[in-house]
């Protein structure tokens, strides 16, 4: 994740790609090129928050598009591209997630290294700037937010499984039971 402030319901478009909240790519430089993350990755960041359908509206060609820009250096006309795309509204899911995860993670506090970083660090937390030692605070609540993505990852598999017809948010109701039972393990 970056550590780009992201709204929930909105992409950004930066010079290191396309993200969505709270700062997954979606588009990220590799070297000098930039790629649209996998359809499953999509499909698990911007499903979860804007429901399956995302999927099969202009998301995916716009994302494209985007990349093509950015490896031209066009900034202004990427994030002209990503500003145009009408995303549907949150899911009631997505809006409960965006409600309870500020909670556990700021990333102004806890900034990560950038996708692409030396040694595959990308993603990964990075000392805030003028932090000179660790304050334990500040690791508590790294170590829940580094918590919650490990439990979030965990349980994303439930959102990207087969729904029994007649069985609406099945899946959702799930993965949120996951989260619940995982951060109950660490908390």
């Amino acid at each position: 994740m970056t550590e780009l402030a992201v709204e929930p319901h909105r992409l950004a478009c930066t010079a290191d790609g396309v993200f969505i909240w709270p700062g997954m790519p979606l588009v990220e430089k590799r070297g000098r090129s930039f790629s649209r993350v996998s359809e499953r990755d999509i499909a698990n960041r911007a499903g979860v928050l804007f429901g399956p359908d995302v999927l099969r509206g202009p998301l995916i060609p716009t994302l494209e598009r985007a990349a093509r820009f950015l490896e031209r250096r066009q900034l202004g006309e990427a994030q002209e591209t990503i500003t145009k795309l009408n995303l549907p509204p949150l899911t009631a899911f997505g809006e409960q997630l965006t409600r309870i995860a500020p909670r556990f993670f700021d990333p102004d506090k806890h900034p990560r290294w950038p996708a692409g970083s030396p040694d595959s660090t990308g993603g990964e937390f990075r000392p805030a700037e003028g932090d000179e030692a660790p304050d334990p605070a500040s690791e508590s609540a790294q170590t829940a937010a580094g918590t919650l993505n490990e439990c979030i990852e965990s349980c994303y598999h439930l959102l990207d499984r087969w729904q029994p017809p007649g069985q609406f948010h099945k899946n959702e109701w799930d993965f949120q039971r996951c989260l619940a039972e995982c951060q109950g393990k660490f908390g």
